[in-house]
């Protein structure tokens, strides 16, 4: 899906590579942009729930009010860059020599190792822009709360 100067999608590569040289801007809280293997980017729609796997890299900026509902992801293909624009996070990182904790605030970023497990806490609320490679990662889910019947 590419989105045009004026908002609107398009699916054809046609008109991509028309040889009209153009480019958009967009309000990127709302799109997440696509880096392919071959330097080629483009702009997709956000979705709610975890960003899209691509098989490139993954630039979106999130607002987040409270920490992703998982335990942990790691991302084989390469390293995470977490820039915080605003509020503050904890970064756990599970690496062989134990965990580690990062607290970032505004402006402080973070590189995330390829492949290590690590997870984003969110302490308030936060804007932070990410990097991401792909197409390959794992979530680790939340547990399932346990439920106690009454009699």
């Amino acid at each position: 899906m590419l989105i045009d100067s004026v908002g609107e999608v398009s699916e054809s590569p046609e008109a991509r590579m028309s040889g009209a040289y153009r480019t958009s801007v967009v309000a990127f809280e709302d799109v997440v942009a696509e880096v392919n293997r071959s330097g080629g980017v483009r702009f997709a729609g956000q979705t709610p729930g975890p960003p899209p796997r691509v098989d490139g890299d993954l630039l979106a900026l999130e607002s987040l009010e409270e920490s992703p509902p998982h335990l942990g992801e790691h991302h084989p293909d390469g390293d995470e860059l977490i820039c915080l624009v605003s509020g503050q996070v904890n970064v756990a990182i599970k690496t062989p020599d134990g965990d580690q904790h990062y607290v970032l605030g505004p402006g402080e970023a973070l590189i995330v190792p390829r492949g290590l497990w690590h997870r984003v806490q969110v302490d308030r609320p936060t804007r932070l822009l990410h990097l991401t490679p792909g197409p390959s990662g794992e979530h680790r889910p939340l547990r399932p709360r346990s439920t106690v019947e009454e009699p």
